[in-house]
C-alpha cells in the first residue's frame, strides 16, 4: 500500500523534485504504521525515484538531464534489440488492435488514453522478444521511464507528434521491414528525449532539471 500510493504520487508529479518524504506523515495519511513505510521507501530508492541522506530523509529523485540521456540511450539500445527479436513474432491483430487506437487518438485525444496506448505499444515490442533478461533489465528501468512518459505526454507539442510517431513504428511493423521498424522506434524514442530535455526548467540552486 505505501509503495502503491508514493509510486502513483511521484510518477504522476503531484510529489515534485526534491520535495521530502516524511515516513510519520505518510504514515497517518494510509493509517499504516511507519515500518511499511520505511520498506517502500528504501523500494522506490531502487527505482531511482527517491533520495536517500545520512539514512535519515528522503526526498523525491531530481530528473537530470544526465539522467534523461542517460536513461534514453539505454532504452534505445535494449528496445532496439528487443525488436529485433520481436518484428516476426507481434501478430497483425496486435498490430491492428494498436493502429485502430492511435488513430482513434487523432480525433479524440486524450492524455491518459494516449499513455495507455504507449505503454501498452512498447511493453509489445518488449515482451514478443522472448528474451527474459532483457524484460528484466528494462522492466528495472521501467519506474523512472515511466515518470518521464508522464512527463513527455504532457508537452504541449508532443500529442498529435507523438500519434503520428507511433503509427509510423506501426505500419513499420506490420510490414515487418526490420531495419524502417528500428529507424523508426529509434526516431521515436530520441524525439521523446529531446521533448523532456527542452521541457526541463533549470533550477539554478542545484543545477538540476524538474
Amino acid at each position: 500500500m505505501a509503495y502503491e500510493y508514493l509510486y502513483d504520487e511521484i510518477i504522476n508529479n503531484r510529489k515534485k523534485p526534491g520535495e521530502y518524504l516524511v515516513e510519520s506523515d505518510i504514515a497517518n495519511i494510509l493509517s499504516i504504521s511507519r515500518t511499511p513505510v520505511r520498506e517502500a521507501l528504501r523500494d522506490l530508492e531502487k527505482d531511482g525515484l527517491v533520495s536517500n541522506f545520512n539514512g535519515r530523509s528522503s526526498m523525491v529523485s531530481y530528473i537530470s538531464p544526465t539522467d534523461i540521456s542517460d536513461i534514453f540511450d539505454i532504452r534505445i539500445s535494449l528496445e532496439s534489440l528487443a525488436l529485433e527479436k520481436s518484428i516476426y513474432r507481434i501478430t497483425s491483430q496486435e498490430i491492428d488492435d494498436l493502429i485502430e487506437k492511435f488513430e482513434y487518438l487523432g480525433d479524440n485525444f486524450k492524455w491518459e488514453d494516449s499513455h495507455k496506448a504507449d505503454k501498452q505499444l512498447h511493453e509489445l515490442i518488449i515482451k514478443k522478444s522472448g528474451n527474459k533478461k532483457l524484460f528484466y533489465i528494462l522492466n528495472n528501468l521501467n519506474s523512472q521511464i515511466e515518470r518521464f512518459r508522464r512527463i513527455a505526454s504532457r508537452a504541449s507539442n508532443r500529442s498529435f507528434k507523438s500519434i503520428k510517431e507511433h503509427l509510423d513504428l506501426l505500419y513499420c511493423l506490420k510490414s515487418q521491414n526490420l531495419d524502417e521498424s528500428r529507424q523508426s522506434l529509434i526516431y521515436h524514442l530520441n524525439s521523446v528525449k529531446e521533448s523532456l530535455l527542452e521541457i526541463s526548467i533549470i533550477d539554478s540552486t542545484e543545477n538540476v532539471y524538474i
